[in-house]
Order: structure tokens, then C-alpha cells, then sequence
């Protein structure tokens, strides 16, 4: 049983989730600051 590729795997996917989360996060703040400017 190899639980600790079970571990890696799941701080990689745990990572990834935390980047896109951020990513998503960052991308809200732009939007909301230049949405102002861009809206239609």
C-alpha cells in the first residue's frame, strides 16, 4: 500500500485548488475596479 503517493497526490490537488481559487479571487478584484471604467 502506497498511502504516501496517496498523500502527494493529494497536497497537489489541494495546491492547485488553493492557486485557482487565489487566481479566481485576484481576477474578482481587477474586475471590480475596472468594471467601473469598461462598463457597458
Amino acid at each position: 500500500m502506497a498511502s504516501y503517493e496517496f498523500i502527494i497526490l493529494l497536497a497537489q490537488i489541494v495546491t492547485l485548488a488553493l492557486e485557482i481559487l487565489i487566481l479566481f479571487r485576484l481576477s474578482q478584484l481587477v474586475g471590480q475596479q475596472t468594471g467601473k471604467k469598461a462598463k457597458k
